[in-house]
């Protein structure tokens, strides 16, 4: 034990703890910054203890006295780099999912369109059926000709309106303007900025295309095939029910995106 310890223990006698903070107090050469000399209450230590080992490092070098060490720095750039690679992936994040909410949205839109136009056309043929007495004008006839019945159509609302002739009994022909119908699926919607509508008439070309599946009975169809429905007091033929499925696609990021709307509509007469 050192000469300094030693002398504390016979001139103090106050306990274990005192004697440790002693021991701290005295040690020297345990890092470059520490003095050879230190003083607990007011007592000063003037022996140099063992140490037990050294650095080989000079306490009064300049360049241990200021600065960062290599490991410091490296934690430091490691912090500095998570908090901004976060950050902006985060932000990155934040505007593919925005921009995702948004042509969802448009999608969702365009898909309920598509049921609502189909409806316009099974309610006029209500209407003109009303309005003809006999012969009788089918709900679910199709405009142009036909019925609705298990295909897939392209429907536009912004298409020059095809004509139902309905004749009231005793009176002059009306004509009911109705949304038009094709056959194909397969082009894209065009957008007017001009009035902010879809349509397949004129515009620019967008990311989205929309097909319509009608199914008559309900079950009919590759995508419907649902069964109708039993339940109602009295029961509704199943040939008096129809199954409208909206299917609204786009490509987004390299991914296949879709929404679909679906409604059941019923010859209600």
């Amino acid at each position: 034990m050192s000469t300094c310890v030693r002398n504390k223990k016979r001139e103090d006698k106050k306990g274990v703890l005192s004697f440790i903070f002693y021991l701290l107090s005295c040690r020297c050469e345990f890092t470059p910054l520490e003095t050879p000399t230190r003083t607990l209450w007011n007592r000063e230590c003037k022996a140099k203890p063992p140490c037990g080992f050294s650095f080989g490092i000079s306490k009064n070098s300049a360049k241990f006295l200021t600065g960062f060490t290599l490991v410091e720095s490296m934690v430091a750039i490691t912090i500095l780099l998570t908090a901004i690679v976060g950050s902006v992936s985060l932000v990155a994040r934040g505007i593919f999912d925005f921009k995702f909410a948004k042509n969802k949205l448009v999608a969702m839109n365009l898909a309920q369109e598509g049921i609502e136009l189909v409806r316009v056309i099974k309610e006029n043929n209500v209407l003109c059926d009303s309005l003809n007495g006999n012969p009788p004008h089918q709900w679910d006839k199709k405009p142009g000709g036909g019925n609705l019945d298990g295909h897939d159509y392209a429907v536009d609302s912004n298409a020059i309106p095809i004509d139902i002739d309905c004749t009231p009994p005793g009176g002059s022909d009306i004509k009911i303007q109705t949304p038009s119908l094709t056959g194909s699926c397969n082009s894209p919607l065009l957008f007017d900025p001009a009035n902010g509508r879809y349509s397949y008439v004129s515009g620019n070309p967008t990311m989205f295309s929309r097909c319509i599946h009608i199914c008559t009975p309900p079950s009919s169809g590759k995508v419907c095939g649902s069964a109708p429905d039993t339940g109602d007091t009295p029961v509704i033929p199943p040939s008096d029910q129809m199954d409208i499925v909206s299917v609204v696609q786009w490509k987004e990021g390299g991914n296949d995106r879709s929404v679909t709307a679906r409604e059941r509509v019923y010859d209600w007469r």
